[in-house]
């Protein structure tokens, strides 16, 4: 280790069995994320921090995510998933009602208007729309609209029965399933997402 060593802006840790740590280049350093390989693979806990706090871990097996949770500011769990069971949470050791989980997976869907914005803002072209002719831009627009149907039939469609705080839900749009299920899962009948008695 050389004399200025602690200098070095780069304190990342790279291995493909064992340790990796990746730290914020935002002038502080901070730790970002520490997740451990296994033959190249992430294998344990995924770490991930912001502003050097906390803020999600995925837990992995052989490179398959397995689980994990999702840190609220204050400390406490917000969520919590393995495999398709999930906990939503409204405070510490409160979990969501049916209506809560509902409406946060409404509002957490990216609306298609959204997606627009996104590839508008990132497509270089479309801001120079002004300088080009009516062809070049109609091709343009055609570009837009044909990626955004891209992206959302990109979505991830598991299409299964995923449980949220021990409602059940169509999950047809992971991570956020709105549609409830309604019949029988793991023996347990359930009406309109609520387990039937």
């Amino acid at each position: 280790m050389g004399i200025f060593d602690f200098l070095k802006r780069n304190k990342n840790i790279e291995n493909e069995n064992g340790l990796n740590e990746t730290y914020d280049d935002n002038g502080y350093g901070e730790l970002g994320r520490r997740y451990y390989k296994k033959d190249g693979k992430r294998h344990g806990r995924d770490e991930n921090y912001l502003l050097g706090k906390l803020f999600a871990v995925v837990d992995y097996d052989n490179g398959e995510e397995v689980g994990g949770e999702v840190y609220h500011e204050e400390g406490w769990i917000s969520k919590k998933w393995k495999g398709n069971v999930i906990y939503l949470y409204t405070s510490k050791d409160n979990l969501m009602t049916f209506k809560d989980i509902l409406n946060k997976n409404l509002s957490d869907r990216i609306p298609r208007q959204e997606i627009r914005k996104d590839i508008e803002k990132s497509n270089a072209m479309f801001h120079s729309l002004k300088d080009v002719n009516q062809r070049a831009s109609s091709l343009i627009i055609n570009n837009i609209e044909k990626e955004i149907e891209e992206r959302i039939n990109n979505r991830i469609r598991y299409e299964g029965v995923v449980l949220i705080n021990d409602f059940a839900f169509i999950d047809d749009d992971f991570p956020n399933p709105i549609n409830p299920f309604t019949g029988l899962q793991s023996e347990i009948n359930y009406l309109e997402g609520v387990k039937v008695i």
